[in-house]
């Protein structure tokens, strides 16, 4: 409180000013900042597997934004672009954790109008199969003994 009485702030402070000084901010709950964790993201999107993230929040947005387009942009023009979806991403995050919510990998909502043609092509194609392997009663994930057990079966070997 010194600080803005230092500052030349009026003392006391107004209801706003005071809510706004005791808001949580993301460093409070082990974040860095959100130009931090714009910068951390941009200098290591060329390889985010092998960086050790300050937190999961900065590659789960990064990831969000896509990897590609942080590491293959070059028009200035669509930088402030991409900073603004970053930004949006990891406020999310950012609230997620602040509400004591697990920081499981999941997308805020969009407009198929937003996505390429390529894009919808891979999603339908995705519930495509996952339809065709409801209908078969096959599960969706399997480890290697799984998959051969399954494969013998079908060919009358098992």
């Amino acid at each position: 409180m010194s600080e803005l009485k230092r500052a030349g702030s009026t003392w006391p402070p107004t209801i706003p000013v005071l809510v706004s000084m005791l808001a949580p901010t993301p460093e409070d709950f082990g974040m860095p900042a959100t130009g931090e964790a714009w910068r951390e993201a941009l200098a290591h999107a060329h390889e985010p597997r092998r960086h050790r993230w300050s937190h999961e929040a900065v590659r789960l947005a990064g990831n969000a934004v896509g990897w590609w387009d942080l590491t293959h942009t070059t028009a200035q023009s669509q930088w402030p672009r991409l900073e603004k979806r970053f930004v949006r991403e990891y406020q999310a995050l950012v609230n997620r954790v602040m509400a004591g919510e697990d920081l499981t990998p999941r997308q805020l909502l969009e407009h198929d109008g937003h996505r390429s043609q390529a894009e919808l092509a891979e999603r339908a194609g995705q519930e495509r199969a996952d339809r065709l392997v409801d209908d078969a009663g096959l599960p969706h994930r399997m480890n290697a003994d799984q998959g051969l057990r399954s494969l013998r079966a079908a060919l009358g070997r098992g």
